[in-house]
């Protein structure tokens, strides 16, 4: 498997996911960019879990379902969701 990598989060606009309503104002890249999410980036909520993706005006929102059959064939995608499980079992 290949090692992947976080970058030093960014504070965000407050959002809320759109699933348990925890308001999130800060991301990480899973890439060396550590740049500000784009409208149509993908988001994990460290709350529940929840797949999101960033609408225009940097809101979350659920994803429709071409965005989530593409993210779910991000490998870094499901490496983050894989260590926030992995987290969450340990405790």
């Amino acid at each position: 498997m290949r090692k992947h990598f976080l970058a030093e989060g960014q504070q965000t606009p407050p959002a809320s996911c759109p699933n348990c309503g925890a308001v999130h104002d800060m991301a990480a890249a899973v890439d060396e960019s550590a740049r500000m999410p784009s409208p149509g980036d993908a988001s994990i909520c460290i709350k529940c879990g929840h797949l999101c993706v960033y609408d225009e005006h940097l809101d979350l929102r659920d994803p429709t379902g071409d965005e989530f059959v593409k993210i779910a064939g991000d490998e870094r995608i499901v490496a983050a969701l894989t260590a926030l499980h992995r987290i969450r079992t340990e405790k």
